[in-house]
């Protein structure tokens, strides 16, 4: 037993023997190189000592800065090897003399001399690591961002910088008397660097200016130009070469065909999704699972209505303020001479024009809304009269606007009670000078008001300035539909479109100094000669069309129409 026990352990010792001879050969190197790194760390800081007085002159000296920057360096790497090695190597001798104390194995011993002496080992690699650490340490002091010295001297500079603009700023005004001395000198210094950097940026301008117009600036300008347009030539080329070949190349297409079907893909895929939160935002599919927006549907309603509630507060806004200014400009004639600029009085009157139609149009929707809204039936004539005296009465031009409307579009009742209600009402509606002329430019664009009563259409436009007042003035409804002039160019076709009590006021005008018919003879004939003029008209104004025709018909003494003799 004792033979094979100690045959055992001999084996033991043999073989672990053969395991360590590698690493006592590479320790023993590894104290080789490490003694002679150190050597050398001692000889050459010893050398870059001697020399400093040099690196410091390369220093001072232009362009010589590198080379003390390369001495720096490497006099603080070397100074950072020893306190690092001596800092390994401490560290290595307690984890050593830790393991040795707590295990009883040879082998264990061992790798606790191996570890004390492993700094030896790592020696080269300190040099390396030194430099590194050295520049991760003067980046965290130094970087203007992170570092702690930088960060700190960068604040203090800001700091230092805003209380002195301060200080300026509150010596700017002032008595300069009550100033501060300290106060005045820095204000002024600060002023005079101002004008300087200003003055400068100044003349930069001029030279930029005056280089741009010199011909060698010129010539630069156009061979860059030229430039510009050969390299855009040329891609132009390749694009037409490349879609050449792309047409003649069987896999090139089939590239393009599956390119252009991916987008079409695409499209299709966002437009379906676009759908399906067009349908979110309704709100009818919240708490739908099925849907792929259901959860949001309801949030998505408010948003929507939210959004469409800010658009119209928006839009109403934005109309207001286009609607209030042409309010003003229709009216402001010095306005409307200085937006006229140099067409002068026809400038002025184009400007007016086009704010009285704008006025006008700003106005459409709520005559829209008003007509839209009305419970009158169509045909009550008489309530349609009674909302229209009740807007002369409050001045509302909407309202006004909108029963003209519907008057004018109810047959040749309606027409011949707007004519009356326009008589009767007509000085209030004309001595309101913030709706009539907004209230005729309505009445002008009304075609149904226009073909079917000649007079209104003509009172609506007929405006002529009063020498008395030098102002704008209109006159009356009888007095538009008793004038000559209003019927003397009314053709055939035009009389016969009229509604009935409009022919049957013209056929009362003539000439008070010629006694010519406004309606003559001849438009009568070639009315009655013309089967679709004929049909168009009334049955009550055949007869008297008929007996004008004839030279018959005549008006008594209040005006009113009659035949000479019966027709037989």
């Amino acid at each position: 037993t004792i033979a094979l026990t100690g045959g055992a352990a001999g084996g033991s010792i043999a073989a672990l023997a053969t395991l360590l001879f590698p690493v006592l050969v590479m320790a023993i190197l590894s104290v080789l190189v490490a003694l002679l790194i150190l050597a050398a760390r001692q000889a050459l800081i010893t050398v870059l000592v001697i020399l400093s007085p040099l690196a410091f002159v390369l220093f001072l000296l232009p362009n010589t800065e590198k080379h003390f920057e390369k001495w720096r360096s490497t006099f603080t790497t070397m100074l950072m090897v020893f306190p690092m090695f001596s800092l390994l190597f401490g560290g290595s001798q307690l984890a050593s003399y830790i393991i040795i104390q707590n295990t009883n194995q040879l082998s264990v011993v061992i790798l606790a001399l191996f570890v004390q002496a492993a700094p030896l080992a790592l020696t080269p690699f300190l040099l390396q690591f030194s430099g590194s650490l050295l520049g991760k340490v003067a980046g965290m002091v130094n970087n203007p961002q992170k570092g702690l010295v930088d960060r700190s001297r960068n604040w203090s500079k800001d700091r230092a910088d805003t209380l002195a603009k301060r200080k300026r700023a509150q010596n700017e005004g002032g008595n300069w008397l009550r100033r501060p001395t300290p106060g005045r000198i820095a204000y002024r210094r600060d002023m005079a660097r101002r004008n300087r950097e200003d003055r400068k940026k100044s003349y930069e301008s001029q030279l930029d200016a005056s280089w741009s117009g010199d011909e060698r600036s010129k010539t630069i300008q156009t061979d860059m130009k030229t430039s510009e347009l050969r390299q855009s030539t040329n891609k132009a080329v390749v694009e037409r070469i490349f879609e050449t070949q792309k047409q003649l190349t069987p896999e090139l297409m089939a590239m393009a065909g599956t390119q252009r079907l991916e987008q079409a893909h695409v499209k299709q895929l966002q437009a379906a999704e676009g759908a399906r939160w067009d349908e979110a935002m309704t709100g009818k599919v919240a708490g739908d699972a099925s849907h792929p927006f259901g959860q949001f549907s309801a949030a998505a309603n408010t948003v929507m209505r939210e959004q469409n509630i800010a658009d119209n507060n928006a839009a109403i806004a934005q109309a207001l303020q286009k609607s209030e200014f042409a309010n003003v400009l229709s009216k402001d004639i010095d306005l409307q001479i200085r937006a006229g600029g140099i067409g002068g009085e026809k400038g002025a009157i184009k400007v007016k024009a086009k704010a009285i139609s704008a006025v006008v149009e700003a106005g459409i929707e709520d005559v829209k809304a008003i007509k839209t809204a009305s419970d009158i039936k169509p045909g009550d004539i008489e309530e349609m009269s009674r909302e229209f005296k009740k807007a002369v009465d409050t001045g509302d031009l909407a309202s006004l606007r909108a029963h003209t409307d519907m008057l004018g579009s109810s047959k040749d009742a309606g027409i011949n009670r707007l004519r009356e209600l326009l008589i009767k009402h007509e000085d209030k509606i004309v001595g309101n000078t913030e709706i009539i002329e907004t209230y005729r430019h309505h009445v002008n664009g009304n075609a149904e008001i226009n073909q079917g009563a000649e007079d209104i259409g003509v009172w609506s436009r007929d405006a002529f300035d009063d020498p008395k007042t030098g102002k704008k003035a209109w006159r009356t409804m009888e007095e538009v539909g008793k004038d000559f002039i209003t019927w003397k160019n009314m053709t055939s076709s035009s009389f016969a479109g009229m509604k009935a009590s409009t022919q049957k006021i013209a056929l009362t005008v003539k000439d008070p100094k010629t006694g010519r018919w406004a309606i003559t003879d001849e438009i009568a004939r070639d009315i009655m000669s013309s089967p679709v003029s004929r049909a168009n008209l009334k049955e009550d104004v055949k007869p008297l069309m008929k007996a004008r025709a004839e030279g018959r018909l005549r008006t008594d003494a209040d005006g009113k129409l009659e035949e000479v003799w019966p027709v037989r």
